[in-house]
C-alpha cells in the first residue's frame, strides 16, 4: 500500500482515518491487515523491551530507561512504523511519507517530567552522509521522481 498513488489512498471518504483504514478499497486485503498489526505488536514489544509501555497512544516509561536504538528498515516498512508510532492515519503515512533509501530517521522519546514519553520525530529522510560522500540524491521508489535530475 505505501506506493500506491494519493489519488487511489485518498479516493475514499472520510479520509484520512486511523480506525478503519482496513476496510477501505485497494487495502481491505488480510495480508496488509495482518502485517501491519505485526509490525505495530513489534514495534510496542520492542520499545517494552526498551522501557517505553505502550499505554494507548502514549509509553509509560519504566524506570532507568536511557536505551539508544538503531534500527534498519525498508522505506514501506520505515512510513508504516512512523504511521504507528506518531498516530498517524496509515492512509496519511502511506501517501505522505517517502525515506529515501539509506537516509535517516531520528526520532526521540520526549519525556517532560511525568510517567509518559512520547516519540517526536526530530529529522527525517536525511541524506547528509551521503550528500557528504559525493553520492547523489536517491528517489528508488517513488516512480514519478526515479529520474530526477
Amino acid at each position: 500500500p505505501f506506493v500506491l498513488p494519493a489519488e487511489v489512498l485518498y479516493s475514499e471518504v472520510p479520509r484520512p482515518r486511523y480506525e478503519g483504514w482496513e476496510t477501505q478499497r485497494y487495502l481491505d486485503d488480510p495480508g496488509i491487515v495482518e502485517r501491519v498489526a505485526e509490525m505495530r505488536e513489534g514495534s510496542d514489544a520492542l520499545l517494552a523491551a526498551h522501557g517505553y509501555v505502550r499505554e494507548g497512544v502514549l509509553y509509560r516509561i519504566a524506570p532507568g530507561s536511557q536505551d539508544h536504538l538503531a534500527v534498519v528498515c525498508h522505506g514501506g516498512l520505515g512510513a508504516t512504523w512512523l504511521g504507528h508510532l506518531l498516530n498517524l492515519p496509515m492512509v496519511a503515512a502511506w501517501a505522505g511519507l517517502y525515506v529515501a533509501c539509506a537516509s535517516v530517521t531520528t526520532l526521540i522519546m520526549e519525556e517532560r517530567g511525568g510517567a509518559y514519553a512520547y516519540p517526536r520525530m526530530i529529522r527525517m529522510g536525511d541524506l547528509t552522509h551521503t550528500r557528504l560522500a559525493g553520492l547523489p540524491d536517491s528517489y528508488r521508489g517513488l516512480p514519478g521522481l526515479a529520474k530526477r535530475p
